[in-house]
């Protein structure tokens, strides 16, 4: 056993490199050691034959972009003390170790289709943090925590309490899982608490997926089939203040409803099925009545008494991914995105072909924003996201659009230019890029694998 350790004074605003090489005679090794390296350099390739042999393409960039993203998402899921497991957003998110309800949505479309005990894990622990009466936070701590900080009898796990969409999402996970594998089973396991001491109600995984879409429900102060967000950053736009009416927010309760009728409609409960397909049709004309432009052609992003957020968000554009809109306004939307969120199209923007901008124009009332996206093409307000790209990208693939191919893959090349070698948070030429290995950057991994027959069919008619 041999322990070197090493001092490095790095002057602000410098750089410095370590090159370091360690080698072992063969002969001069302990048995036990080489057993151990011979072990680990075995799991190393198992690990990488397993990456490599759900997709094999001719072209490299596909190849590395799937490698990379399913890398990514299965990176993510970690197994803690007492039982509890599953997918952490990433690096930069590791302390206090926590699981998301939005991050592990779109980080778990990748594993759904290659490694799903792992996306029932995360369910299961994700369960926990889910409110008796269906509130639930951005994320959850891994609940061996609360011991170790002896916390008090009433304190529960909650990351960031209360965001306006990870009850959906939550629906939403669960309702991909099942149809994925018809484990229909989990809805009827018992949620664990992560603090018993707080006393919450023994309740199923179905029954927690009831008391989330209640919950959302129950947003609609009025009546109107419109949830209302609270003037607060409590949805993925963590540095932005939307509110009344977001499209967004509104979209995946739209999808959630209906999501939950078709689980009520497995189970022969035909009138539930009906109730919440009633409030999704509901939902849905709110949606349009309140946030559909029609001179601009597209969903704004959030407005509220007095105002209106008139730019193109690309997180309206789950409305397509959830198959909610006519294909009319569908094509109106592409055609704005095509315009606007496209940046090798944009030319107002100053940056030039960087990828997709997650919003444009930028945001207009500065009192709403704060913190990175407070800055124009910066964050939220207009950096590119990756795993926006996938879902962009998927809905073009639907569709067999060849500019799909080019949004599922240009961020990527982007990075790569930089020297990124794994998928990036979110990034934007004028400001520094967002944390590595991220696991929700791992979506458009999951579309490639979906869409490879429509890809290889445009890469063929473009070759031809």
């Amino acid at each position: 056993m041999a322990e070197i350790h090493f001092i490095l004074t790095i002057p602000a605003g410098t750089q410095s490199h370590l090159n370091l090489a360690l080698a072992e005679s063969s002969a001069n090794a302990h048995p036990d050691a080489l057993s151990h390296i011979n072990d680990a350099w075995k799991s190393a390739h198992e690990y990488a034959d397993w990456l490599r042999s759900h997709l094999q393409t001719r072209d490299p960039v596909l190849n590395s972009l799937y490698v990379s993203g399913l890398n990514a998402a299965r990176s993510m899921f970690k197994e803690f003390p007492d039982g509890f497991k599953g997918l952490v957003a990433g690096p930069d998110y590791a302390y206090p170790p926590r699981i998301y309800f939005r991050d592990g949505y779109w980080t778990a479309q990748a594993l759904i289709d290659t490694a799903p005990e792992l996306v029932r894990e995360h369910l299961v622990s994700l369960s926990a943090g889910v409110h008796p009466d269906g509130k639930c936070p951005s994320g959850i701590f891994a609940s061996h925590l609360l011991k170790e900080w002896h916390a008090p009898a009433n304190c529960d796990s909650d990351w960031l309490a209360d965001h306006f969409d990870s009850p959906a999402y939550f629906i939403l996970l669960l309702n991909d899982f099942l149809n994925a594998t018809g484990d229909w089973e989990l809805l009827e396991q018992v949620s664990k608490p992560t603090n018993p001491r707080l006393g919450w109600p023994q309740q199923t995984i179905g029954e927690k997926a009831r008391a989330a879409i209640d919950y959302l429900i129950s947003r609609d102060s009025d009546g109107d089939g419109l949830i209302e967000k609270p003037y607060a950053a409590n949805d993925w736009a963590d540095n932005i203040r939307r509110s009344t009416w977001v499209s967004y927010d509104q979209a995946l309760f739209t999808a959630a409803l209906k999501a939950y009728a078709g689980m009520c409609e497995h189970f022969g409960k035909t009138e539930d099925a009906k109730r919440y397909t009633r409030k999704a049709d509901q939902a849905l004309q709110g949606m349009l009545q309140e946030l559909w432009d029609d001179d601009l052609g597209y969903l704004v992003n959030y407005r509220r008494p007095g105002f209106t957020e008139k730019n193109l968000s690309a997180d309206t554009l789950v409305s397509l991914y959830f198959q909610l809109l006519d294909e009319d306004k569908a094509r109106r939307i592409l055609e704005a995105a095509d315009f606007n969120l496209r940046a090798k199209n944009n030319h107002q923007q100053p940056y030039g072909d960087y990828g997709i901008l997650c919003a444009y124009p930028p945001y207009s009332k500065q009192e709403d924003l704060f913190d990175k996206s407070a800055q124009p093409f910066c964050y939220h307000n207009g950096a590119d996201w990756p795993y926006w790209d996938g879902v962009y990208a998927s809905i073009l693939l639907e569709r067999h659009d060849p500019s799909g191919l080019e949004v599922l893959t240009r961020w990527w090349e982007y990075g790569l230019e930089q020297g990124w070698l794994t998928p990036v948070e979110y990034y934007s030429p004028p400001f520094p890029v967002g944390g590595m290995l991220q696991g929700w950057s791992s979506m458009p991994a999951a579309i490639l694998l979906r869409q490879i027959s429509v890809i290889k069919e445009l890469m063929n008619e473009r070759s031809s």
